[in-house]
């Protein structure tokens, strides 16, 4: 069994580990307690969630580049909000339900657990790119967007029974109705943006 400390572990190792290894990864993540690292994953997954429809629907010209500089700004903003305040939600629920956590820890974990969203979404515009017309590209793309998601929402999971240690039914009330707030308010926002 290999072992890792926070001191020689690189970011990129770390994030590779949410795949592998979360525990792994979260512990690592909370000994490291760097925020740089962190606003970075925020911001890409804030940019990321806000340009994407530009980029895979049509292509880019001088007035969608003004476009994408303006909800790019917009959604690095929107996504570190909504990552702040699902991990506000999260907290106050863990509380609520007698399984204390910090809330520093809670959005240290609940940041990184947005890897896998970032890592699908960069893929998808890269085979956007290189096959904009293909049918194949755009299943293949819908299935990247949808595993993306369902692993964010398993490291969401798997972070707080890290943080919590609640049992499986607290921790899943901690997790879905604090999501569910989000998506909600995620597709409000969509609409306003568009």
């Amino acid at each position: 069994m290999v072992t890792y400390s926070a001191d020689s572990t690189s970011y990129i190792k770390v994030i590779l580990l949410l795949f592998s290894e979360p525990k792994i990864a979260y512990r690592l993540i909370l000994e490291k307690d760097e925020t740089l690292p962190q606003y970075i994953v925020l911001g890409l997954y804030g940019f990321l969630n806000a340009v994407l429809p530009i980029l895979i629907g049509q292509p880019i010209n001088g007035v969608l580049i003004f476009a994408i500089i303006f909800r790019g700004a917009m959604g690095i903003i929107v996504g570190w909000f909504l990552i702040w305040l699902l991990s506000h939600l999260i907290n106050l629920t863990n509380n609520l339900l007698k399984t204390e956590t910090d809330f520093d820890d809670v959005f240290f974990i609940f940041s990184y657990s947005f890897c896998p969203v970032i890592i699908s979404r960069i893929l998808v515009i890269v085979i956007k790119l290189l096959f904009p017309l293909s049918q194949i590209v755009s299943l293949l793309v819908a299935i990247l967007i949808v595993v993306g998601y369902i692993w964010t929402i398993v490291l969401l999971f798997i972070g707080n029974q890290y943080l919590s240690k609640a049992s499986w039914i607290k921790n899943t009330i901690s997790i879905v109705i604090p999501v569910s707030l989000i998506v909600i308010l995620n597709i409000v926002m969509a609409k306003v943006m568009i």
